[in-house]
């Protein structure tokens, strides 16, 4: 009895496995007759590549800062989070990470006075840095990022 439930068990499996690779397809009636067009497969962007014009993001936010939150909703609406890599580094919780933002702070020449969140550093491929502070300029910079990729993809 065992056997034919391992047995039985395999080939189910098996079935599985092998139904999860066939391509599904995308026939939709074109008109009262029987024939079927096949829409065309979906492009796939690579959006690191791509669009992300190989800035490197380092976002440093509070959990409790309203000012990060607003930051936050933005990025899941529009979805620029998901164009662009952006490491994220909590500093209100973390003093391993609140210890690392005023250290890159200090080396931007950033006054302590002025250093809040959100806070992004921007690395450009040329070797240039600079950071974004607070959610106007925040917001502002990737409002134009997100445009520049809009135009990018309508051409």
């Amino acid at each position: 009895m065992k056997k034919l439930v391992l047995i039985l068990s395999l080939f189910s499996s098996l079935f599985i496995l092998t139904a999860c690779d066939t391509q599904v397809s995308y026939d939709i009636p074109t008109s009262s007759t029987s024939q079927t067009t096949k829409l065309p497969e979906p492009p796939v962007i690579d959006w690191q590549k791509t669009y992300a014009n190989e800035n490197i993001y380092t976002y440093y936010y509070g959990q409790t800062c309203t000012h990060c939150k607003k930051v936050d909703d933005y990025f899941k609406a529009s979805g620029i989070d998901q164009r662009i890599h952006i490491t994220t580094k909590e500093v209100q919780m973390n003093r391993v990470n609140s210890a690392e933002l005023m250290n890159v702070a200090d080396e931007l020449g950033i006054p302590t006075s002025q250093v809040g969140t959100p806070f992004i550093t921007v690395n450009e491929p040329d070797g240039n840095r600079y950071a974004l502070i607070w959610e106007d300029e925040v917001m502002n910079h990737f409002k134009e990022l997100e445009t520049q990729i809009r135009s990018t993809m309508a051409e």
